[in-house]
């Protein structure tokens, strides 16, 4: 099995299985978690791919299974939905089991600061395509949070999703091989500073 399959399962299984604990009942949700999942995945994927395409970032195939569809392995499907999946069961177990929503009043401007400072970064970066695509998809996301469907559940997310940073970076930081000598899998590279424009280093 390759090694960026056992990353996309090792994030997925224990989510997976405890989706059935009856504290928990996670499976429940499903009918709309799957059905987002895709949704998300008919924008991620032509986005991935076509960066990939680009020359942007590229992967390793000594940690591929070789599978490949519309130019990205199986791994890179699997990983935009293992991932989601865990990121928003941990976002579900905070809810019901009651964790505070430490953000609660602060939402507002969190959300705000998030808005400006990724156009902020567009601004000192103009050349660079996958970072005013994503920094500016996440403002104009944002933005459409704050002015049109105002939800209460965005401080209680963004707990969650600073929670979530720790396993994200190590898991990132694995798939992009920051921890080792450019011999893991390098799924990503550096996607915030390497642009289609400005060969890998």
């Amino acid at each position: 099995m390759s090694t960026y399959l056992w990353i996309d399962l090792g994030a997925f299984l224990v989510p997976f299985i405890f989706s059935f604990h009856p504290r928990l009942r996670f499976d429940r949700t499903w009918y709309a978690l799957w059905p987002a999942i895709g949704c998300m995945m008919l924008l991620f994927i032509p986005w991935d791919a076509w960066f990939t395409h680009l020359g942007i970032w590229g992967f390793n195939e000594a940690h591929l299974s070789g599978f490949a569809l519309l130019g990205l392995p199986l791994e890179e499907w699997l990983f935009f939905i293992c991932i989601p999946y865990a990121c928003v069961f941990t976002y579900h177990c905070f809810r019901v089991l009651g964790v505070k929503d430490y953000f609660a009043k602060r939402t507002e401007l969190i959300t705000w600061v998030l808005i400006f400072a990724p156009l902020i970064i567009i601004v000192f970066f103009p050349g660079k395509a996958y970072t005013a695509s994503a920094f500016g998809g996440l403002a104009m996301w944002l933005l459409i949070l704050r002015l049109w469907v105002k939800p209460a559940w965005l401080g209680r997310a963004y707990f969650a999703y600073l929670v979530l940073l720790i396993p994200f970076l190590v898991v990132n930081g694995i798939l992009t091989g920051s921890f080792w000598k450019r011999q893991w899998c390098g799924t990503m590279m550096d996607k915030i500073s390497v642009s289609a424009s400005e060969p890998y280093p």
